[in-house]
């Protein structure tokens, strides 16, 4: 920016401008402190960014000196005395105002997030009422509720499950589930991984290794002999663990008999497979995991 300092015209940056300064004006500047119209030759200032007027306004140091910071030079060329600097100019106040608002809620987003908080609430309200309103029917239908009668095809199964999840600080670092299917007609006995999941924050870091790698050692030192994975989507992670494609789960002999029949074909589970060698002696159950 053009100045004239103690007499002398000097070049200086926007940052840079004091008041006491005369600024040169000249079509198309950014106008970047409060000031005063000394001279004026067809000097028109556009303050719409600033006042919201939509029409430029012509200065002259006689009917309307006053120019603000913030305002464009729309046409023509003239001096200006600069008055006011930074937070004290027209644009630093409404700059400081826009701060000071910070993000307060206009009264329609109060009433609209007042509204949503409200349909949140019935709709948790709703829930439970229908998971009451089921569970008393559910009763009232099976006399009581005897545990013999929750599964259709007779009492229910329990499979021992193996894993364990790892926490520090109140914070679930990975967690891993094996449910124990059995054995396969020839003789194999098969866990699935019923869940396993590492924190995102670790993900890339071989925190999962460590976790399968403990999760395997406990399924060897308990007999299983073959670790299966049933999903719907892609498995790449597995597949670089030596978890090989076996391809519809539904119709797989890698699979005990009972863990087919409760497979929907609907649902296109995939079967992965992981063959377990024996323990080796530096590889027993309780290994320390490496999170």
């Amino acid at each position: 920016v053009k100045v004239s300092r103690n007499g002398k015209q000097v070049v200086v940056i926007n940052t840079e401008i004091v008041v006491g300064d005369v600024m040169f004006l000249d079509t198309g500047d950014k106008i970047i402190a409060d000031g005063l119209v000394i001279d004026a030759q067809g000097l028109v200032i556009d303050e719409a960014s600033l006042t919201g007027e939509s029409d430029p306004i012509k200065k002259d140091a006689t009917n309307d000196p006053w120019v603000r910071s913030g305002t464009t030079v729309n046409e023509g060329s003239g001096h200006m005395l600069v008055v006011a600097v930074g937070i004290n100019s027209e644009w630093g106040k409404t700059l400081a105002l826009v701060a000071e608002a910070g993000d307060d809620k206009t009264p329609l987003q109060e009433q609209l997030t007042d509204v949503a908080t409200k349909v949140s609430k019935m709709g948790v309200l709703v829930a439970v009422v229908c998971f009451l309103a089921l569970l008393i029917k559910w009763l009232i239908v099976h006399k009581g509720g005897d545990v013999k009668k929750i599964n259709d095809n007779g009492p229910l199964q329990a499979r021992r499950a193996r894993g364990g999840v790892i926490e520090r600080d109140n914070r679930i670092l990975g967690a891993a589930l094996l449910l124990d299917l059995g054995q396969t007609p020839d003789g194999v006995t098969v866990a699935e991984v019923g869940a396993f999941c590492v924190d995102p924050i670790y993900r890339g870091s071989g925190r999962g290794d460590s976790l399968l790698d403990y999760v395997e050692q406990d399924a060897r030192g308990g007999g299983i002999q073959r670790l299966v994975l049933l999903t719907t989507r892609t498995a790449d992670w597995f597949e670089q663990r030596d978890f090989r494609w076996q391809g519809a789960a539904y119709a797989s002999e890698l699979l005990p008999i009972g863990r087919r029949s409760r497979i929907n074909p609907a649902r296109n589970s995939q079967l992965y497979v992981k063959n377990l060698e024996a323990p080796a002696d530096d590889l027993a159950p309780g290994k320390r995991i490496g999170f």
